[in-house]
């Protein structure tokens, strides 16, 4: 018999009156009744999902959430990168005060570096904005006024930079004449000491350090920081084999405790030649190099003339 042809009794009791009810159905019916019931119980579901689908209304809303995601991820980005040109803008701007000072133009003032160059710094009405900003605690005006200060410090760094190239043209061996370089390159060597008051390594007093000092291995070349003839090359004392340049326009520079010297008295050099080795010689307790800025014949802070990480 097939299960189609098949036959079933519903018994009705009725709890009142006792009665009883019969109801025959064929497996046909039954099956038909039950997916009758089961399509009427999805029935509000299914409705429930087509409307959340297709309603054009909800599908803005998650189109909106999406955005509003890449939004965040954009200016949470934004953010990060603005915060690094901030970082290099203060590299910049340090660069440039030292620039202007080798070419005898007066500093800028803190005031004018603030504001910039370029642009206004009135308000704007941003803030009013900052209830649609997908960020808790995110200040658009601020965040506005950040980027309009970076462009307008760019600028001004601009302009200073054609002032001092400027300048330089009109004088071009002076500037190649200023020790401008760190006389070893800075990937292998290592500045232990500054310009200053320090506790002698000897003696353990404090004691004036007339340079600056940079440890590295025996043998690393070490280069002229500016054009210039040598005026020394011989063992003194306890500076050790030692160098001296005269650069012209009241600049010399020193180089001592080297392991060789490859220049002679009177010969002539080029900012980046190398005019020796680093080494161990004279009063020194580990290998490195003593470098020094005379101008005028007064020692001065090296650090001022850096104008480069680089040695050449």
């Amino acid at each position: 018999m097939s299960i189609l042809t098949k036959k079933r009794k519903i018994i009705i009791l009725n709890e009142d009156s006792a009665d009883i009810k019969e109801l025959h159905l064929t497996a046909f019916k039954s099956v038909f009744i039950g997916f009758l019931a089961f399509t009427l119980l999805l029935t509000p579901i299914f409705s429930f999902m087509w409307f959340y689908l297709t309603n054009p209304s909800l599908k803005e809303v998650r189109i909106i959430r999406e955005d509003n995601l890449k939004l965040v991820k954009k200016l949470e980005s934004n953010q990060k990168n603005l915060n690094i040109l901030y970082d290099h803008l203060e590299e910049i701007q340090g660069q440039d005060e030292r620039l202007r000072k080798m070419v005898n133009l007066p500093s800028i003032s803190k005031d004018v570096r603030k504001m910039g160059t370029g642009g206004s710094l009135d308000n704007d009405n941003s803030s009013n904005l900052n209830y649609l900003m997908p960020l808790e605690n995110f200040d658009i005006k601020a965040y506005t006024n950040k980027i309009n200060h970076a462009r307008r410090w760019a600028n001004l760094v601009d302009l200073s930079y054609s002032e001092i190239i400027s300048r330089a043209e009109k004088n071009p061996n002076l500037y190649r004449a200023i020790p401008a370089i760190i006389p070893l390159d800075k990937s292998i060597c290592e500045f232990t000491s500054g310009y200053g008051i320090r506790r002698d390594p000897f003696s353990g007093k404090k004691k004036r350090h007339d340079g600056h000092d940079f440890s590295a291995k025996i043998g690393t070349p070490v280069y002229a920081t500016a054009d210039g003839v040598i005026t020394k090359s011989h063992y003194w004392g306890s500076y050790g084999n030692y160098i001296e340049i005269d650069h012209g326009y009241g600049y010399k520079t020193v180089y001592a405790h080297l392991n060789k010297r490859k220049v002679k008295k009177r010969q002539t050099v080029s900012r980046g030649d190398i005019i020796g080795t680093l080494g161990n010689t004279g009063k020194s307790t580990a290998p490195h190099l003593h470098y020094e800025i005379k101008k005028n014949n007064k020692r001065i802070n090296p650090k001022d003339y850096y104008f480069t990480d680089s040695h050449i």
